[in-house]
């Protein structure tokens, strides 16, 4: 069937949402500081507020299952986001070079967080992943040089390559007994990083420590 794309105007924000619910495009309006993506929106979709320099908080409906490829991505003054428990999957890219994100929960519903969703976010200082991920993919966390503290449960089996690359003010993590996989570069200059346990990794991949020098 074919889709259309319907103009919402609330609040002087403009949002292109399909017919089925997927937020194709925020429209910057001068000014506006906070964006309340509508109910009934399904998706955001691919690099919807990328970009959207001037946003500082936005407010997600209920009814978001996922969040799209470089959603968020530069949104440089963005400080504030909810992330409802209805959304599932958080894209690749999604949040990336949002430098003034302090801290974002994570709910428990979230299951696929994708390649470097989190990555150069130069202000995040700390982030815990929901039970239900099982894998922290390639470049998650990536030049996240602020980042202090990271809580990583039991249901995580692999650090994926240069997933905390750079996180250079991470001075401890408590890997869980269930990762038995990390990737190549994992943990490369995390310059603050002091003696992680290592006793139930089966795959270490190459530099995965180098220039932790603690």
């Amino acid at each position: 069937s074919e889709i259309n794309i319907i103009v919402v105007k609330e609040k002087n924000m403009g949002f292109q949402i399909t017919n089925d619910g997927i937020l194709v495009k925020y429209t910057k309006e001068e000014g506006v500081t906070d964006a309340v993506v509508p109910d009934g929106v399904r998706k955001i979709g691919c690099c919807a507020f990328s970009g959207c320099s001037n946003l500082t908080n936005i407010t997600i409906p209920d009814s978001v299952k996922s969040i799209g490829y470089r959603a968020f991505s530069g949104c440089m003054k963005l400080t504030s986001i909810n992330i409802p428990d209805s959304v599932v999957r958080i894209g690749a890219e999604a949040f990336s070079s949002c430098r003034s994100l302090t801290s974002i929960a994570i709910p428990d519903s979230v299951t696929s967080i994708g390649e470097a969703a989190f990555s150069d976010c130069n202000s995040l200082e700390s982030i815990a992943i929901p039970d239900s991920v099982t894998n922290i993919s390639n470049h998650t966390f990536v030049s996240c040089s602020n980042l202090t503290s990271v809580t990583i449960p039991n249901s995580v089996t692999s650090i994926c390559n240069r997933a905390f690359l750079d996180c250079g003010n991470l001075t401890s993590i408590a890997i869980p007994d269930s990762v038995i996989s990390i990737g190549d570069s994992a943990f490369e200059g995390c310059a603050s990083l002091g003696a992680v346990n290592l006793s139930q990794v089966q795959t270490l991949g190459e530099k995965a420590f180098t220039g932790c020098s603690n």
